[in-house]
């Protein structure tokens, strides 16, 4: 008898954030500070599997790596994010949102890190990012846990998009009333 395996999330040696290189023009010249860029941690790798693109290193709730998000900055570069890890266990940037979400007792769950950065930058810190536009087992888990008053879906508002909030609430009615969960 076979027994069933463990899905232990890889982990990465926080030493990879020294190769990082702190050149954040790509992201000020699109209205995000280097103040913000900087408490994610991120900067532009020259080599690996991530190399020339501006990385966001992904955190659990230990503080360690798990994963990395790019953006390609050769914007003829046609795949712009690249993930490396399991993201399907990334509860993004909870490391950085945990406690403003739980003071609000409210999330906004947006599509990817480019939208949390821009709420970030505008001082909204209590977001999640899908990475895409379905809703992963550890973010449900997640919001049981800290139990909000109000999720506040926000994709992008086309015809995918909408459909996905859709699907995305669906979801979210299993758990929580229809009055806690908001498509924006």
């Amino acid at each position: 008898k076979k027994e069933p395996k463990l899905d232990i999330p890889k982990k990465f040696p926080t030493t990879l954030l020294n190769k990082l290189i702190p050149k954040h023009e790509y992201f000020i010249k699109r209205g995000i500070s280097e103040k913000t860029l900087l408490e994610f941690r991120a900067g532009l790798a020259l080599s690996g599997r991530l190399r020339n693109r501006y990385v966001f290193p992904i955190f659990n709730n230990k503080d360690e790596i798990i994963g990395f998000g790019g953006r390609a900055i050769d914007e003829n570069n046609l795949i712009r994010w690249f993930l490396y890890g399991q993201k399907k266990n990334w509860i993004y940037p909870a490391f950085l949102s945990h406690k403003t979400i739980q003071e609000k007792r409210e999330v906004i769950l947006v599509e990817g890190i480019g939208d949390v950065l821009s709420l970030f930058e505008c001082g909204i810190r209590n977001c999640l990012c899908l990475f895409g536009i379905m809703i992963s087992a550890p973010i449900i888990k997640y919001l049981i846990a800290v139990n909000p008053k109000k999720i506040i879906i926000s994709v992008n508002n086309d015809e995918p998009g909408q459909e996905a909030a859709r699907k995305i609430k669906s979801k979210l009615l299993q758990f929580f009333d229809e009055k806690n969960i908001e498509i924006r």
